[in-house]
């Protein structure tokens, strides 16, 4: 299953995410599957898309029979995340606990850490502002290279040796 970059929130790309099924949701009694991804935007003129000029949207989109989806629903936006977030919040992770929907996340800080964001909602369709949390455990701190400082790293690969020579 393939997810087209046909909207304005995800015009730049279709980034990972995940997926729930919803077991007797679907039109007919059967079960519903639930997508959801990261649209990418990138804004014209000059930016340097870490930090400004990007937006993060995590979208929803459904399927009744895994071939044919539904209308995108756009969940959250840039605006929507923190204030300490950079443009880099991506690649949900969804679960159902305890009859709720738990999004889970990544974030790059505006000073370069890692962290994540959870968020809850009752019905999986809709997360409402003021109910994102930080979870101290879960609270993750990665220094990451900026873009602008390229990495050069050494590869190293081992193959096994060929038969019969």
């Amino acid at each position: 299953m393939a997810i087209a970059q046909d909207s304005a929130d995800d015009a730049n790309g279709a980034y990972s995410g995940g997926a729930v099924v919803v077991p007797g949701a679907a039109s007919d009694g059967g079960d519903l599957l639930r997508l959801y991804y990261t649209g990418n935007v990138k804004e014209p003129g000059e930016h340097d898309f870490a930090y400004e000029g990007r937006g993060a949207n995590e979208i929803l989109v459904e399927s009744e029979d895994g071939m044919t989806m539904g209308p995108k629903r756009t969940l959250l936006r840039n605006a929507d995340y923190p204030e300490w977030c950079s443009c880099h919040v991506r690649d949900p992770k969804i679960w159902v606990e305890e009859g709720a929907y738990h999004m889970l996340l990544g974030a790059r800080t505006m000073d370069d850490c890692g962290k994540m964001l959870v968020y809850r909602s009752d019905d999986g369709r809709v997360v409402a502002r003021g109910r994102r949390r930080e979870q101290g455990p879960l609270r993750v701190h990665v220094r990451m290279p900026r873009p602008h400082r390229p990495r050069r790293a050494r590869v190293r690969l081992a193959l096994p040796p060929r038969r019969g020579r």
